[in-house]
């Protein structure tokens, strides 16, 4: 295999490793009714094991490469930094719902059919709070003392859409009754058992028809 062939495919191996690792990174982040069907199964391990040995088996392939220290370098920089800033946003587009099917529930936030899909209203709510504390977007020296009760956001909770359907709402319970029920989180018990009783509120609000409808 001459030298012109083997950085080539080095290149390539890397850029589908970023392809798969991108929306492996999707699923990690995505809330249930969001994320893709097979990063659900068992089988997300599988791809999360094949980015990493694509991206090694192209690093070999530029090492043996003649410059083979400037391509390695070029492909670290490429995978980290240049390609999820490029593949990033049309793994958005190509996975998130259509924007018919979120309307209803991210109008109301002032999102439209051209910016929904660079927010993280599709983020679980455990990656929400750990993007909001990084960008010190939780702010509570600013918030005045006394504020109005918000009305709490069920759907939020469950990390399911608005027009969720039941089977969705159920699989999103059973999912965060286990992650978060007390007796799965020693050491955390009051923490655990707060977010246990706010997920038990909304399952029993959203899986009843007639409250599902008054809750709107």
């Amino acid at each position: 295999m001459d030298a012109l062939t083997l950085t080539v495919l080095g290149f390539i191996l890397v850029l589908v490793a970023s392809v798969v690792e991108r929306f492996c990174e999707f699923g990690r982040q995505a809330r249930l009714d969001v994320k893709p069907g097979i990063l659900k199964t068992p089988f997300r391990w599988v791809l999360e094991a094949l980015w990493a040995l694509l991206l090694l088996a192209g690093g070999v392939l530029l090492l043996l490469s003649p410059g083979s220290w400037i391509f390695a370098l070029v492909a670290v920089i490429g995978f980290w930094l240049v390609l999820p800033f490029l593949i990033t946003p049309i793994m958005r587009n190509r996975l998130l719902p259509r924007w018919d099917e979120v309307k209803s529930e991210l109008e109301p936030k002032g999102l439209n059919e051209k910016n929904y899909w660079r927010e993280d209203w599709w983020m679980a709510e455990k990656k929400q709070k750990t993007k909001n504390e990084k960008t010190g977007e939780e702010g509570s020296a600013r918030k005045p003392l006394i504020a109005p009760p918000k009305k709490k956001d069920y759907y939020e909770i469950l990390g399911v859409l608005h027009n969720a359907s039941d089977e969705d709402i159920r699989q999103a319970y059973r999912k965060l009754a286990m992650e978060f029920h007390p007796d799965r989180n020693p050491g955390k018990e009051k923490w655990a058992k707060e977010k246990f009783k706010n997920i038990n509120e909304a399952f029993a609000v959203l899986s009843h028809p007639e409250k599902r409808r008054k809750y709107g």
